[in-house]
Protein backbone atom coordinates (compact mmCIF):
# COMPACT_ATOMS: atom_id res chain seq x y z
CA UNK A 1 0.00 0.00 0.00
CA UNK A 2 1.42 3.41 -0.93
CA UNK A 3 1.94 6.06 1.70
CA UNK A 4 -0.77 8.21 0.12
CA UNK A 5 -3.24 5.33 0.18
CA UNK A 6 -2.31 4.59 3.80
CA UNK A 7 -2.79 8.26 4.72
CA UNK A 8 -6.19 8.40 3.01
CA UNK A 9 -7.21 5.12 4.66
CA UNK A 10 -6.15 6.38 8.08
CA UNK A 11 -8.10 9.59 7.58
CA UNK A 12 -11.21 7.77 6.44
CA UNK A 13 -11.14 5.45 9.45
CA UNK A 14 -10.49 8.24 11.94
CA UNK A 15 -12.94 10.03 14.16
CA UNK A 16 -14.31 13.49 13.53
CA UNK A 17 -12.02 16.29 14.67
CA UNK A 18 -11.08 19.92 14.27
CA UNK A 19 -7.54 20.22 12.90
CA UNK A 20 -5.52 23.41 13.34
CA UNK A 21 -2.17 24.15 11.73
CA UNK A 22 -0.07 26.91 13.30
CA UNK A 23 3.35 27.88 11.95
CA UNK A 24 5.17 30.61 13.80
CA UNK A 25 8.55 32.30 13.51
CA UNK A 26 10.39 31.21 16.63
CA UNK A 27 10.21 34.60 18.31
CA UNK A 28 7.34 37.05 18.50
CA UNK A 29 8.92 39.47 15.98
CA UNK A 30 7.20 38.17 12.83
CA UNK A 31 3.63 37.00 12.38
CA UNK A 32 2.82 33.36 12.00
CA UNK A 33 0.00 31.77 10.05
CA UNK A 34 -2.88 29.63 11.23
CA UNK A 35 -5.60 27.69 9.43
CA UNK A 36 -8.09 25.00 10.31
CA UNK A 37 -10.29 22.27 8.89
CA UNK A 38 -13.14 20.23 10.31
CA UNK A 39 -13.10 16.52 9.49
CA UNK A 40 -16.46 14.80 10.01
CA UNK A 41 -15.13 11.24 10.02
CA UNK A 42 -15.58 10.82 6.27
CA UNK A 43 -14.36 14.03 4.68
CA UNK A 44 -13.32 17.59 5.35
CA UNK A 45 -16.45 19.72 5.66
CA UNK A 46 -15.05 23.12 6.66
CA UNK A 47 -11.82 24.95 5.91
CA UNK A 48 -10.61 28.32 7.13
CA UNK A 49 -7.91 29.77 4.94
CA UNK A 50 -4.58 30.77 6.50
CA UNK A 51 -4.52 34.00 8.47
CA UNK A 52 -1.50 35.94 9.72
CA UNK A 53 -1.51 35.91 13.53
CA UNK A 54 0.64 36.46 16.57
CA UNK A 55 0.51 34.18 19.60
CA UNK A 56 -2.38 36.08 21.24
CA UNK A 57 -4.45 36.05 18.05
CA UNK A 58 -3.72 32.33 17.64
CA UNK A 59 -5.12 31.67 21.12
CA UNK A 60 -8.31 33.59 20.27
CA UNK A 61 -8.59 31.75 16.93
CA UNK A 62 -8.18 28.30 18.51
CA UNK A 63 -10.60 29.02 21.36
CA UNK A 64 -13.17 30.38 18.89
CA UNK A 65 -13.31 27.20 16.78
CA UNK A 66 -13.28 24.64 19.61
CA UNK A 67 -16.45 22.61 20.03
CA UNK A 68 -17.53 20.56 23.01
CA UNK A 69 -18.53 17.61 20.80
CA UNK A 70 -15.21 17.25 18.89
CA UNK A 71 -11.54 17.01 19.75
CA UNK A 72 -9.37 19.87 18.52
CA UNK A 73 -5.84 18.97 17.44
CA UNK A 74 -3.34 21.81 17.10
CA UNK A 75 -0.30 20.96 14.97
CA UNK A 76 2.40 23.49 15.85
CA UNK A 77 5.52 23.92 13.74
CA UNK A 78 7.69 24.98 16.66
CA UNK A 79 9.52 23.16 19.45
CA UNK A 80 7.19 22.58 22.38
CA UNK A 81 9.14 20.22 24.64
CA UNK A 82 12.71 21.41 25.12
CA UNK A 83 14.40 19.39 27.88
CA UNK A 84 18.02 20.11 26.98
CA UNK A 85 20.02 23.02 28.42
CA UNK A 86 22.18 23.39 25.30
CA UNK A 87 22.84 21.83 21.92
CA UNK A 88 20.10 20.08 19.95
CA UNK A 89 17.19 17.97 21.11
CA UNK A 90 17.38 14.29 20.12
CA UNK A 91 14.47 14.76 17.70
CA UNK A 92 16.26 17.69 16.03
CA UNK A 93 19.35 15.53 15.58
CA UNK A 94 17.25 12.76 14.07
CA UNK A 95 15.73 14.95 11.37
CA UNK A 96 18.62 17.37 10.76
CA UNK A 97 20.32 15.16 8.16
CA UNK A 98 17.18 14.86 6.07
CA UNK A 99 16.44 18.58 6.31
CA UNK A 100 20.05 19.41 5.41
CA UNK A 101 19.95 16.98 2.48
CA UNK A 102 16.99 18.83 0.97
CA UNK A 103 18.62 22.22 1.44
CA UNK A 104 17.14 23.35 4.75
CA UNK A 105 18.41 23.64 8.27
CA UNK A 106 17.35 22.71 11.77
CA UNK A 107 17.56 25.45 14.35
CA UNK A 108 18.85 23.99 17.63
CA UNK A 109 16.22 24.27 20.34
CA UNK A 110 17.53 24.45 23.90
CA UNK A 111 16.71 26.09 27.22
CA UNK A 112 19.87 28.17 26.97
CA UNK A 113 17.94 30.39 24.54
CA UNK A 114 15.85 32.06 27.23
CA UNK A 115 14.14 34.50 24.85
CA UNK A 116 12.93 31.57 22.74
CA UNK A 117 12.38 28.71 25.20
CA UNK A 118 12.65 30.17 28.69
CA UNK A 119 9.67 30.45 31.04
CA UNK A 120 8.84 33.97 29.79
CA UNK A 121 9.37 33.25 26.08
CA UNK A 122 6.37 33.82 23.78
CA UNK A 123 6.01 30.08 23.05
CA UNK A 124 6.08 29.20 26.76
CA UNK A 125 3.37 31.75 27.53
CA UNK A 126 1.32 30.55 24.54
CA UNK A 127 1.53 26.90 25.61
CA UNK A 128 0.56 27.74 29.20
CA UNK A 129 -2.43 29.83 28.11
CA UNK A 130 -3.49 27.25 25.52
CA UNK A 131 -3.62 24.51 28.15
CA UNK A 132 -3.67 21.70 25.60
CA UNK A 133 -2.88 18.05 26.31
CA UNK A 134 0.43 17.28 24.61
CA UNK A 135 0.21 13.50 24.45
CA UNK A 136 -0.15 12.22 20.86
CA UNK A 137 -1.32 8.80 22.04
CA UNK A 138 -4.22 10.40 23.90
CA UNK A 139 -4.99 12.69 20.93
CA UNK A 140 -5.32 9.71 18.57
CA UNK A 141 -8.40 8.36 20.33
CA UNK A 142 -9.79 11.48 22.02
CA UNK A 143 -13.47 12.17 21.57
CA UNK A 144 -13.18 15.77 22.81
CA UNK A 145 -10.74 18.22 24.33
CA UNK A 146 -7.82 20.32 23.13
CA UNK A 147 -4.66 18.51 22.03
CA UNK A 148 -1.28 19.70 20.77
CA UNK A 149 1.43 18.05 18.69
CA UNK A 150 4.71 19.45 17.47
CA UNK A 151 5.25 18.93 13.77
CA UNK A 152 8.21 19.23 11.43
CA UNK A 153 6.66 20.84 8.36
CA UNK A 154 9.80 20.31 6.27
CA UNK A 155 9.79 16.58 6.95
CA UNK A 156 6.14 16.12 6.03
CA UNK A 157 6.24 18.27 2.90
CA UNK A 158 9.40 16.51 1.76
CA UNK A 159 7.61 13.20 2.17
CA UNK A 160 4.93 14.55 -0.16
CA UNK A 161 7.54 15.52 -2.74
CA UNK A 162 7.81 19.25 -2.15
CA UNK A 163 10.15 21.57 -0.33
CA UNK A 164 9.81 25.33 -0.49
CA UNK A 165 13.53 26.13 -0.47
CA UNK A 166 14.38 23.86 -3.41
CA UNK A 167 11.08 23.52 -5.25
CA UNK A 168 10.25 19.92 -5.84
CA UNK A 169 13.21 17.61 -5.33
CA UNK A 170 11.25 14.62 -6.55
CA UNK A 171 10.39 16.24 -9.91
CA UNK A 172 14.15 16.59 -10.53
CA UNK A 173 14.42 12.81 -10.48
CA UNK A 174 11.29 12.24 -12.58
CA UNK A 175 8.62 11.77 -9.91
CA UNK A 176 5.66 14.15 -9.92
CA UNK A 177 4.88 15.86 -6.60
CA UNK A 178 1.39 15.49 -5.14
CA UNK A 179 0.81 19.26 -5.36
CA UNK A 180 2.45 22.36 -6.80
CA UNK A 181 3.40 25.69 -5.27
CA UNK A 182 0.22 27.24 -6.67
CA UNK A 183 -1.87 24.68 -4.78
CA UNK A 184 -0.20 25.29 -1.43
Amino acid sequence: MTTLAWTNRALLMSRAAILVGFDFAWADRKPGAICSAVFDGDCFVEFREPEFVGFEEALIYIKSIQRSDLPTLVALDQPTIVPNADGMRPVDKAVSRLISWIGGGVQPANRGKLNMFGPHAPISIFLEKLGADENPEVARTAMRGLHLIEVFRNVSTTHMGFHASRGSYWSHIGISPLFSVSEV
